[in-house]
């Protein structure tokens, strides 16, 4: 990827660090891309604080303490943590604590992180001009989260694949389902085999556009015709403005009843999950997962997916590096 490109990323993220709710992680993010803008050296702690003398940073809130030190030293904690937790696979940064707080690119598994990473600064629906075809960022975040559900529960044994599926509601669907919403509803309802079809809107019957709220469903179910089985219900938020808003939707009570005619028993068996290109810190991590259920941010997809053979994660590498340009 241009300098000049992620120079405009590492920017945006300075400014997010700006809000109270994931400065650390937004910091920490500055951090990457000065590594990417550094490859030979890196970024060490010494820049991050001239950076943030340079630039007058100030606390979000009268909570956080004004010290440009100790807040240097929470963000490489930051940086340390998920280089211990995911260095091994899916995250191609390396923080060497001897050097004096130093991270450094390592380039192992680079996607889909860079692409991640990239997508949390920018406009989901941002679409590169060239080449031709390729996808906008959400769609294949979406894409992403969808295949990585997929490699992480995995699909059921042969023998019992009639009784297992994952759908994407994106349009469109990887799991070929309809284009029309409605039309998605009523194949969902025959598949379970429960929720009665879909149910219109009071206000003139009128259609419901795009997914309802809904990115990724998995189903694992068994041959009687009895509710309560097991789904995994998963929204996706891309892009940095909707850190907060989006986590909120995750709702698999309120999507059901407002979208299916009938009682869906499948309620009493939903795990619901949030997925985001945005690493979240542990200062909001309890309220997310409250929020919004299972937490799979950055990290998380990176670690899943970074391996795989889909075509997805080989978009997610040509969209960042169309958008950005080539950088390794």
């Amino acid at each position: 990827m241009s300098r000049a490109n992620w120079s405009k990323i590492s920017k945006t993220a300075l400014l997010y660090s700006q809000e109270p709710e994931g400065y650390i992680p937004a910091l920490a993010d500055w951090v990457e891309c000065q590594a990417l803008l550094h490859l030979a050296n890196g970024c060490d702690k010494t820049t991050l604080i001239a950076t943030l003398k340079i630039t007058d940073w100030e606390s979000p809130n009268k909570d956080i303490p004004t010290n440009h030190d100790l807040l240097a030293e929470d963000v490489f904690a930051e940086l340390a943590q998920r280089g211990k937790d995911y260095g091994a696979r899916g995250y191609p940064f390396k923080c060497d604590h001897v050097a004096g707080r130093v991270l450094k690119f390592t380039n192992r598994n680079p996607w889909p992180y860079l692409f991640l990473l990239s997508l949390s600064y920018t406009n989901p629906v941002t679409k590169p001009k060239k080449p031709k075809g390729v996808k906008t960022g959400a769609y294949i975040f979406e894409a992403l989260s969808w295949v990585g559900m997929n490699r992480f529960i995995g699909k059921p044994y042969p023998e019992l694949a009639g009784f297992g599926s994952c759908h994407h509601f994106g349009d469109p669907s990887l799991s070929k389902l309809p284009h029309k919403f409605h039309e998605k509803i009523d194949v969902l309802a025959a598949e379970f085999r429960e929720g009665g079809g879909y149910k219109p809107e009071h206000t003139g019957h009128r259609k419901v556009s795009g997914d309802g709220g809904l990115d990724v469903l998995l189903r694992r179910g068994f041959p009687d015709d009895r509710g309560a089985q097991f789904f995994f219900f998963g929204g996706c938020a891309a892009g940095h403005n909707l850190f907060s808003t989006k986590r909120a939707e995750c709702n698999p009570k309120k999507w059901f009843h407002k979208h299916f005619q009938q009682t869906f028993h499948g309620l009493y068996g939903v795990a619901r999950g949030y997925f985001l290109p945005r690493q979240i810190g542990k200062d909001a991590w309890e309220d997310t997962a409250i929020m919004a259920g299972t937490v799979i941010d950055r990290c998380r997809i990176s670690h899943i997916t970074c391996k795989s053979r889909s075509q997805h994660l080989a978009e997610a590498r040509t969209w960042t590096e169309s958008y950005l340009g080539k950088t390794f």
